[in-house]
């Protein structure tokens, strides 16, 4: 899972998985969370539904569209009820970048490591595994 497209991914899954929500269903609270969704037809569900589902499965996703997924979903009700701690980067005058970067890294390792973990528990395997 080494790229940051897989592990956002892999990160929403596990957020919408913890709220028991399918895939569909996080897409239909993404579209209604926007001005479209309160006009949007059966049909453009769907569409929007199939297009998100894609963007959770798909190497070529843009990791910034993700992180917007990703955004929307911390911003959505019901994720303040899964008792989750979102960790955020605040960026300091004074550190080295290569310090950063090194950090960044860790941070990274550890989200894979604790998403391995949780899968072995249930008996699965992240996808790309």
């Amino acid at each position: 899972m080494g790229t940051e497209t897989e592990r956002l991914q892999q990160e929403i899954k596990k957020l919408i998985k913890q709220l028991g929500w399918s895939q569909k269903r996080f897409a239909r609270e993404l579209l209604w969370m926007t001005d479209e969704g309160f006009c949007a037809t059966e049909k453009e569900e769907g569409q929007y539904e199939e297009r998100v589902k894609k963007h959770l499965s798909r190497s070529a996703t843009r990791p910034q569209l993700l992180q917007r997924y990703l955004h929307q979903l911390q911003q959505h009700e019901a994720f303040a009820n899964l008792k989750v701690v979102v960790p955020h980067f605040v960026p300091m005058e004074g550190f080295n970048e290569d310090f950063v970067k090194g950090m960044q890294a860790i941070s990274v390792r550890l989200d894979e490591a604790l998403l391995k973990d949780e899968a072995d528990a249930l008996g699965n395997r992240p996808e790309g595994s």
